[in-house]
């Protein structure tokens, strides 16, 4: 089956009247061809989980001191590196070194913070930040927060909203197509009112979830990331599991069907 799609008309015209009259209208059957959706569902997905509720006990805030990079590698044998890359390197151990000192998790802190940190400050290299850092132009400050225990008990029914529209494909799967149809669906059945309340308490993708139905065998094709090695079944299953991951980010949910 198919939805026909929509567009809204708005206008503005003005007569003898003083003040002009404004309309908006939405017209069905106007923009091509019409939304292929397999399929609208509208209910709950109900799942077993447990309470998150965790009060925070204590929160507790202290300056890291970032200041002196230079003069405590100069303090090393050999001093600062004449290489720019070898004082690039050591700038980041220290700095790294003295963030890490100051967490409770300090495996969590890894370049790609540091290189992310870096971004938000405007700063391309260690170089360009360490006379705002000398000079107190910026502060590093960590952040503790103990939380107690959560409150819940064992996992208790819990539903979750959810409206769906079901999207069919074949082989080979139209990944460009599917998404702009994806983008379509949505826009179409959230102008009509068909979006459930979320979870209280719960953020989700989009309004409307999106489901792919596509053959597993779409999977064999090696063009889909994730694919490594082993048997033939475990390669399409990683891809699958790729595909999946990828389109989750988007609100779209992957279901691979097996034909055979």
């Amino acid at each position: 089956p198919s939805v026909p799609t929509s567009a809204t008309l708005e206008g503005t015209w003005q007569g003898a009247e003083p003040a002009p009259t404004r309309a908006r209208l939405t017209v069905s059957g106007l923009t091509g061809r019409p939304i292929r959706a397999a399929a609208l569902w509208t209910g709950a997905v109900v799942a077993r989980s447990p309470s998150n509720d965790a009060p925070v006990t204590s929160v507790a805030a202290a300056l890291t001191d970032v200041a002196g990079i230079d003069a405590q590698i100069a303090a090393r044998p050999g001093g600062l590196p004449a290489d720019p890359n070898a004082l690039e390197a050591a700038r980041r151990e220290v700095l790294e070194a003295r963030l890490a000192a100051d967490l409770e998790q300090p495996d969590a802190l890894g370049e790609e913070l540091v290189d992310r940190w870096l971004t938000r400050l405007g700063a391309g290299s260690m170089a360009e930040l360490l006379p705002a850092l000398d000079g107190g132009a910026v502060a590093v400050e960590t952040l503790h927060v103990a939380f107690a225990p959560p409150t819940g008990g064992p996992p208790a029914p819990r539903p979750f909203p959810v409206s769906a529209a079901l999207l069919v494909a074949d082989a080979p799967v139209p990944v460009g197509a599917l998404l702009a149809e994806t983008d379509e669906v949505r826009r179409h059945f959230a102008g009509h009112g068909l979006q459930r309340p979320a979870a209280p308490g719960l953020e989700r993708k989009s309004d409307i979830t999106v489901v792919w139905l596509v053959p597993a065998t779409a999977f064999d094709d090696t063009d889909w990331p994730g694919g490594g090695t082993g048997s033939a079944a475990a390669r399409r299953a990683r891809r699958i599991a790729a595909a999946g991951a990828w389109l989750a980010d988007a609100g779209i949910a992957l279901v691979a069907v097996n034909t055979s």
